[in-house]
């Protein structure tokens, strides 16, 4: 992430996904062709999540992709992910805050959002729909190996989901953070 910490957070560069037909662009002005090409395979994973293009899995991830938050391997488990999210809330938006990469991988930040209308991933099992907005950040980290997304590690906000879930923490304005 670059920018002097003092920076107006209104003027940062955004990244959006709110659209989910539309899909994901990259950064502008990445410093190196191949870290451009590490941005636009890394938000492909966020392409996937807000489309479904299963031409995608094929594009940017590795056969033997490795999902180090369930342990699963292959590109079949993004299939259940994305099934628990569109079982699990209702018109679903991403936002990208910023992408960054660097030996070999890559980083994005971004904020989903979407109705609450079932509890499909473990961590929420057991909870009614509630029909609450909820308002998720998440920042993911990828190896990418040969051009392809090949492993995956996640540092989502669970407590804050489930704390909206049972009334708390009403979604609101993200907070703002240097860039």
């Amino acid at each position: 992430m670059c920018g002097p910490a003092q920076r107006d957070p209104d003027q940062r560069p955004r990244h959006l996904v709110q659209q989910p037909e539309r899909g994901v662009t990259a950064p502008a002005r990445p410093a190196t062709s191949g870290q451009a090409d590490r941005f636009r395979t890394g938000v492909r994973y966020v392409d996937y999540l807000a489309t479904g293009d299963e031409s995608i899995l094929d594009e940017a991830f590795t056969p033997d992709f490795h999902d180090h938050v369930s342990g699963l391997r292959g590109t079949d488990m993004m299939g259940v992910v994305r099934g628990w999210l569109a079982r699990s809330f209702a018109d679903l938006t991403y936002e990208v805050h910023a992408v960054t990469s660097g030996d070999g991988l890559v980083m994005i930040w971004f904020t989903s959002s979407g109705t609450h209308i079932g509890s499909e991933f473990p961590q929420f099992a057991g909870r009614e729909p509630t029909g609450r907005r909820i308002v998720a950040e998440a920042v993911h980290i990828f190896r990418v190996r040969d051009g392809k997304l090949a492993e995956h590690w996640a540092v989502r906000d669970d407590l804050g989901v489930l704390r909206q879930l049972d009334g708390g923490d009403p979604p609101g304005e993200r907070p703002q953070r240097p860039v």
